[in-house]
């Protein structure tokens, strides 16, 4: 992942969806893929069960959707943006 974003600071490695999608190798070419088949190439899968709690708030740089939280991340994860 490191070496698909060129940078070595972990911390700005995913904190945002832009910088994620790089790091993951996401690109245009999986729009519209259904992350629940698996048989697609980019799958999400359960992983360990731990007790976290989602946030939400509204979306950074944007002045459209004010009134609308959209932006959704883990409580206290370092690699969240802002």
């Amino acid at each position: 992942m490191m070496k698909n974003r060129g940078i070595e600071d972990i911390r700005s490695l995913t904190n945002g969806p832009g910088r994620l999608t790089k790091a993951l190798k996401i690109t245009q070419k999986l729009n519209t893929t259904y992350v629940t088949n698996p048989n697609n190439k980019l799958i999400i899968c359960k992983g360990k069960e731990k007790n976290f709690k989602i946030c939400s708030s509204h979306r950074i740089g944007v002045t459209r959707d004010l009134r609308r939280k959209l932006r959704f991340f883990v409580k206290g994860n370092k690699f969240v943006s802002r």
